[in-house]
């Protein structure tokens, strides 16, 4: 006589809709897996649900709206530790970058797809646009978020220059920590790091980095045939300042590594071309040639034209 019972790789999980082979418990080994872990077998831990909502946010990018300014369309997937949404559409790994391939085609070689809104997450083409370094560069410093805005321009600073400047003062004529925290409502720790320079070490510092910062646009500033495109990373003392250099935007430029890198190998070249400044000069009188030209630079706030100096002429600078 023949058995009734269903042989168990024959049998159908019993979850309605789901037509998976049984795995065990009369359950296939998905939701069996759901069951032992979450305690229930449609137990829905939040990825098919995302899921959805990337599906339903990329079919977005090709309608009309797309295109008109509105709030931010953020990335419902997964994001990076920058807070930019990763995917794996359009060849891409960022979402951003994968959906202006999506909406307007091929991202070419070299440019990044920058935010006007500033939000990582924001994948709505209408936010986005493409820039070199230096744009992306100039927009951060437009904005007021460049790692050298530091001092009373950091967004996140409690105090002032002048603040910064009575707390040392009145340090220095006796007042204790603990009485100039109270009144300017900050830690004790705070004025004693300010005081020992800890914080707001230099403020000629802070204010010549800033300058220098603004004149490069994120870019190295100089370069050989023409300018160097690689981000500038590196701040670079023509006078250091064990030979008396100060912490003034004449004295500095913005360099990416490599340049920097160069001029420790070739000092006399970089004297010629006014990288390095000798001593019995200032480096306002030291111009420099920033590429392969024969025009001469005053570094500033911004570049100015200028003369180069005799010395200079003597070391063949000049062709």
């Amino acid at each position: 006589m023949k058995s009734s019972v269903i042989p168990r790789k024959l049998r159908v999980c019993s979850v309605d809709g789901c037509t998976s082979w049984v795995h065990g418990k009369g359950m296939c080994s998905s939701h069996r897996y759901r069951m032992r872990r979450y305690g229930h077998p449609t137990h829905d831990s939040g990825r098919t649900q995302s899921h959805l909502e990337v599906e339903r946010l990329w079919s977005r990018l090709r309608t009309p709206d797309a295109h008109i300014d509105g709030e931010c369309w953020e990335w419902p997937g997964s994001r990076n530790r920058m807070g930019y949404g990763t995917t794996k559409r359009q060849g891409e790994n960022i979402a951003s970058r994968a959906a202006w391939v999506e909406v307007n085609g091929a991202i070419p070689t070299g440019l990044l797809v920058c935010h006007k809104c500033d939000n990582p997450p924001c994948v709505r083409p209408s936010h986005l646009f493409l820039g070199e370094h230096r744009d992306n560069s100039a927009d951060k410093l437009r904005k007021g978020r460049d790692r050298y805005l530091v001092g009373q321009n950091n967004h996140r600073a409690t105090l002032s220059n002048d603040q910064v400047r009575d707390i040392r003062s009145r340090s220095a004529g006796g007042e204790s920590y603990k009485a100039l925290a109270r009144q300017y409502g900050v830690h004790p720790v705070t004025v004693s790091r300010i005081c020992r320079r800890l914080r707001r070490g230099d403020l000629r510092e802070r204010v010549a980095r800033e300058a220098v910062a603004q004149r490069s646009g994120g870019v190295c500033e100089v370069g050989g045939e023409a300018r160097c495109a690689r981000p500038a990373t590196e701040w670079h003392h023509r006078r250091n300042r064990s030979q008396g250099g100060q912490w003034v935007a004449a004295n500095g430029l913005h360099l990416c590594r490599d340049h920097h890198a160069w001029i420790g190998d070739h000092p006399q070249r970089a004297y010629a071309l006014g990288w390095l400044v000798p001593n019995g000069v200032t480096p306002d009188e030291w111009p420099v040639r920033r590429f392969d030209e024969q025009a001469y630079q005053q570094p500033g706030d911004i570049w100015a034209p200028s003369e180069p100096h005799p010395r200079q002429v003597e070391l063949g600078a000049v062709a």
